[in-house]
């Protein structure tokens, strides 16, 4: 990975809250190769960057995102959000929240995990156990990971927002589109 990678990726982890923004400055004032970079817009925006300021890290994803491409940005966020659900971290809650928000307007295809936000909420009505259903969630965002690892391993340029409802590798892991194929008013 090269250097601006890393830089990218840095920013995106603190974006999602995954890394703390004083820890990301402190690592970022370790950086002396990256001072020679100044001449690089989002290097430079990084170190002007007031990271003691009232709402810093709200400020800061607002700064940081117009330095990259979206659709990039969903993808590592999707991807490394299934990974967070596979290792079982504690950010589970939000990371469902996310992907049921995600699955309205960008990423359909998130729309199965979404809802196990509503499954906890209340796991009586659900009908399952807590632990059997984080084992579900574990398999399914295993299944659904290793398929668009897979998809943006054939296509660099894989768009998961365009990400295809009728995929067979998903339909075989039971991820068809909740999207019905006629609007609701179409009988």
């Amino acid at each position: 990975m090269d250097r601006q990678e890393e830089v990218k990726i840095n920013v995106f982890s603190v974006i999602e809250e995954q890394w703390p923004l004083e820890a990301f400055e402190a690592w970022l004032y370790d950086q002396n190769d990256l001072a020679d970079q100044m001449n690089d817009s989002l290097i430079l925006e990084l170190f002007a960057f007031n990271y003691r300021q009232e709402g810093a890290h709200y400020v800061f994803r607002d700064v940081m995102l117009r330095y990259s491409n979206r659709k990039e940005f969903l993808l590592w966020k999707v991807k490394a959000n299934l990974q967070d659900l596979i290792d079982g971290k504690g950010s589970r809650d939000r990371i469902l929240q996310d992907f049921l928000t995600l699955s309205y307007n960008d990423i359909p295809i998130l729309t199965k995990l979404g809802y196990y936000a509503y499954h906890f909420e209340d796991l009586e009505f659900a009908g399952q156990l807590k632990d059997s259903m984080i084992q579900e969630i574990k398999a399914e965002a295993t299944a659904l990971l290793s398929v668009i690892n897979a998809q943006h391993a054939k296509n660099p340029h894989f768009d998961i927002c365009d990400f295809e409802r009728n995929n067979n590798e998903l339909q075989v892991l039971g991820y068809t589109s909740p999207l019905p194929g006629r609007k609701w008013w179409q009988f």
